[in-house]
């Protein structure tokens, strides 16, 4: 075979080997929550997953609800949402040259989330004035 078919041929094939590599990057991302007040219940999804503060791994591909609530103050809600990853980008220029990267953006490591660090300040409940 000629140099440049064999160049050609070996060029096709180490695209191939490292097509989609959105396929390869985890599918959760680490968020910290943090609140004001130290025993604030933290949820996330409808799950508790800490006091005060909390690490979690939520999935890239998926928006994150977050809520925090104590006896004594306002709840307070917060919603992370996702993008498309570098990696997802990647992933889309390299199909342009070739089809398979398209495989990856198909995966939830193409996407990432919008926040990692989210801060809750929860308001005392403010008595209701009273009507005679």
């Amino acid at each position: 075979m000629e140099k440049t078919t064999m160049k050609a041929i070996a060029a096709i094939l180490s695209l191939s080997v490292t097509a989609g590599c959105s396929c390869f990057v985890g599918t959760r991302e680490r968020v910290t929550v943090m609140t004001n007040i130290s025993d604030a219940a933290i949820y996330a999804n409808g799950s508790k997953v800490g006091n005060g503060t909390a690490n979690f791994y939520a999935k890239k591909n998926k928006n994150v609800q977050i809520m925090a609530k104590a006896d004594g103050y306002e709840t307070a809600y917060h919603q992370i949402e996702y993008s498309l990853s570098t990696t997802g980008i990647l992933d889309i220029v390299g199909a342009v040259i070739f089809l398979i990267p398209l495989i990856g953006l198909l995966t939830p490591g193409a996407q990432t989330l919008d926040e990692n660090n989210v801060a809750l300040d929860l308001e005392p409940i403010r008595p209701q004035a009273q009507t005679n």
